[in-house]
């Protein structure tokens, strides 16, 4: 099963996909929550039922992940995103996203087929 991670889980759009994710525990082996923000870094917050602490987005915290949904500023997730593993996919939510962050997708519009370590762009 896969290992995903919510970046910025704190925010409204994150906290919505990590409670999404939580009522289907049958896709995901593990739910990462990670911030790029130095002041949510070690905030106390539950997944999956238990209490766990907001982790830094570094490369060494991407190194095992499948997915990564990025949620809140795209800016400040940019640099982590480069730093990702290649095989990593990632979903961008950010409302500050532009084409040229990742390939548009929308579930049920355009079904062409997903790479694996693809950057994809979902509407809000």
């Amino acid at each position: 099963m896969p290992r995903i991670a919510v970046l910025e889980p704190t925010t409204l759009l994150g906290r919505e996909v990590k409670e999404t994710l939580e009522q289907h525990p049958e896709l995901a082996a593990e739910i990462r929550l990670l911030t790029t923000h130095e002041e949510e870094y070690g905030t106390l917050t539950e997944a999956v039922g238990a209490a766990t602490v907001v982790g830094f987005a570094d490369p060494d915290a991407l190194g095992d992940l499948d997915l990564i949904f990025v949620c809140g500023n795209l800016a400040a997730a940019r640099p982590m995103l480069e730093a990702r593993p290649p095989d990593t996919t990632v979903v961008i939510l950010c409302p500050d996203a532009t084409l040229a962050d990742g390939r548009p997708v929308v579930a049920g519009v355009n079904p062409a087929a997903i790479e694996r370590g693809e950057v994809l762009l979902s509407p809000h």
